[in-house]
């Protein structure tokens, strides 16, 4: 009887570190790992350009969304929701998901997160001007930080793309997220064939119309969609976030799908602030307390 009072509350305690248990709102950001004044995307994922109006009207003060996170569990996780029609984001369009560093809030979480993911770095001038900018990636990426991470006319980002989502045909979108990968950008599957190395192809099916998106009715659409992975690093599904308290910002990112011109260039779009503890949970706690369930029921049988 004690094991399984023990087993209970070991159960209570996995649950209760799972719980949503943060909520933020995000807003409008500027240039974030990208280059500065990187213009928007005014395309969809099938390349169909939305109508002028749009393109004057919209911007990312507009957008209702927000995500709901665990601020203590085994890796970031929550879901994201931007749900209301009139003031959605962009329609049948993608937007990466990523978690951004920023050395002067946090060195240990900027360190982190850019050796899981990738490198932007903003090299300045003795009078603040801007003389280079660019992101490294992987080993490389790791020893050009360590190189110059002290030298003061370097800032560094480490950030992490995880995953990515795909708007409705109202700019609306509920995704669930766990940052459990580490990708380079997206891309179409007509643009560059699907590895082992790359996350998971998503299919979205639509028939844009003339109305408040598009000047007037295109060809119905289904377009695939998938994150390559990230060069030496961990492969999708299986990057695990070093345990400690993490302070850092999350944003959306257009992806312009190496485009240019209408096309955009990866600009940043919405982000916030976020804080989240990661506690390592070794899988045989899982197996016991699934043994624990299952042994619970026996007896219940039993008693039956």
């Amino acid at each position: 009887m004690k094991k399984i009072f023990f087993g209970l509350a070991l159960l209570f305690f996995i649950c209760s570190i799972n719980a949503w248990s943060g909520t933020v709102d995000l807003i409008a950001i500027g240039d974030s790992t990208t280059w500065s004044g990187t213009p928007y995307r005014w395309m969809d994922i099938a390349d169909y350009e939305y109508r002028s109006s749009y393109q004057t009207d919209f911007n990312y003060e507009l957008p209702a969304v927000t995500i709901t996170y665990n601020d203590t569990s085994n890796t970031f996780s929550g879901t994201l929701s931007a749900t209301l029609p009139t003031a959605g984001l962009k329609p049948n369009f993608a937007y990466q998901m990523k978690l951004v560093g920023n050395s002067d809030i946090d060195v240990w979480t900027n360190e982190q997160i850019g050796s899981a993911g990738r490198w932007w770095y903003t090299q300045y001038d003795s009078g603040g001007e801007i003389l280079a900018q660019g992101n490294k990636d992987g080993d490389n990426g790791d020893a050009f930080y360590k190189l110059y991470k002290n030298d003061s006319s370097y800032v560094f980002q480490g950030y992490l793309l995880f995953d990515f989502f795909v708007t409705d045909e109202n700019g609306n979108a509920t995704s669930n997220f766990f940052a459990d990968s580490s990708y380079h950008v997206l891309y179409k599957t007509l643009q560059r064939p699907w590895t082992e190395s790359d996350g998971p192809i998503k299919t979205t099916t639509f028939d844009p119309s003339e109305g408040t998106f598009y000047d007037k009715d295109y060809s119905s659409a289904s377009v695939g969609i998938f994150a390559q992975g990230q060069s030496e690093r961990a492969l999708p599904g299986q990057l695990v976030l070093a345990p400690g308290e993490y302070k850092c910002e999350f944003i959306l990112t257009e992806e312009s799908f190496h485009q240019s011109g209408l096309g955009g260039g990866w600009a940043g779009a919405m982000g916030e602030d976020v804080r989240f503890t990661v506690v390592p949970i070794p899988a045989s706690i899982y197996l016991f307390a699934g043994g624990l369930i299952g042994l619970i029921g026996i007896r219940r049988r039993k008693q039956d």
